[in-house]
């Protein structure tokens, strides 16, 4: 397997800090110190990643934009939608991201965890169409999507406008890549996305380092639309993708880099090392000679087994 081929190794795995360190995952969401120490503790006992991540929160534009959340289990979950009425975005103003507590804790991690490691950091945005389930409901967004295009594509443009200075305030800070989130996108078909959504996700993405798109889940469909988006350099893709039958099957993905797709809960976090040596293996013989990032499919929990993280790298390691 030695020269399998270049690759580089960028689990997002930083929230395995938080079990370093033993504080709660509450402390490490709120507490731009707590986190940058967790952080810093998972890269001592991991020193060979090539990107780091800051813990991944799905919940920072929709909680500076004022949405209720609750902490279920490790995350803050956006536990209400505000605006029934579309429009009522249109006057809202985009939040500071220097002067939102939010938004300025993250940009404050990013900053610390570039200078104080020397290395390239990968920060966390939600996509439009994540904000806006966030902001009107997955239900209320899909049946605008169905009946309204118009007001879908304002509403995601009200989205980009939210979140772009906060993109660009992660890329100030020191942020190498920056991870466009869109967990949501996979309740809508790959017609919407090309009529719709990829526009924005372009002007998102224009200007950023090294934009990644990351969806969630079984994401074949969208496969070739997702090769069109121009100004993504990386797709971040879950275990549902085969990633070799996939560059074979849409050549347009040839010009893409794929990260991933390690499933972060059956062989990560419950699977035994074996299983994971075995697995990463087998993706790096898949890609024999192209460039990837491996990578979990998303974001690895933090009582995953650290046994099973060392294979991972291990096994990265001895392979390339």
């Amino acid at each position: 397997m030695a020269g399998a081929g270049p690759f580089l190794i960028a689990p997002v795995a930083s929230g395995l800090g938080i079990r370093i360190t033993g504080t709660e995952a509450r402390e490490n969401i709120l507490s731009p110190d707590v986190q940058a120490a967790s952080v810093t503790a998972f890269l001592d006992r991991f020193p060979d990643v090539d990107i780091v991540f800051p813990v991944m929160d799905t919940s920072v534009e929709a909680r500076a934009l004022n949405c209720p959340f609750e902490f279920k289990g490790r995350v803050p979950v956006i536990s209400g939608h505000p605006f029934e009425d579309p429009d009522a975005l249109n006057g809202l103003s985009a939040p500071d991201p220097q002067a939102c507590e939010t938004m300025a804790d993250n940009v404050r991690v990013v900053a610390r965890i570039a200078r104080d490691t020397g290395r390239p950091v990968g920060a966390f945005v939600v996509g439009p169409v994540t904000l806006a389930a966030h902001l009107l409901g997955a239900t209320c967004l899909v049946r605008l999507a169905a009946r309204d295009t118009s007001a879908f594509g304002g509403v995601l443009g009200n989205c980009l406008r939210f979140i772009r200075p906060y993109a660009l305030a992660l890329a100030a800070a020191g942020a190498s890549h920056i991870a466009i989130l869109e967990p949501q996108l996979i309740f809508f078909s790959p017609a919407v996305y090309e009529r719709s959504v990829r526009s924005r996700i372009e002007d998102l993405a224009c200007g950023l380092p090294s934009p990644i798109l990351h969806v969630c889940g079984d994401t074949r469909r969208h496969l070739a639309a997702f090769a069109l988006t121009a100004h993504v350099q990386v797709l971040s893709l879950d275990a549902a993708v085969d990633f070799s039958a996939a560059l074979d099957a849409t050549p347009g993905l040839s010009g893409k880099t794929l990260m991933g797709n390690i499933s972060p809960v059956e062989v990560l976090h419950r699977g035994t090392p074996g299983l994971v040596r075995e697995t990463v293996e087998s993706l790096v013989k898949s890609m024999r000679g192209r460039h990837f990032i491996l990578s979990s499919g998303c974001d690895m929990v933090p009582d995953t087994p650290l046994e099973n993280m060392e294979a991972f790298m291990q096994t990265a390691l001895s392979l390339r």
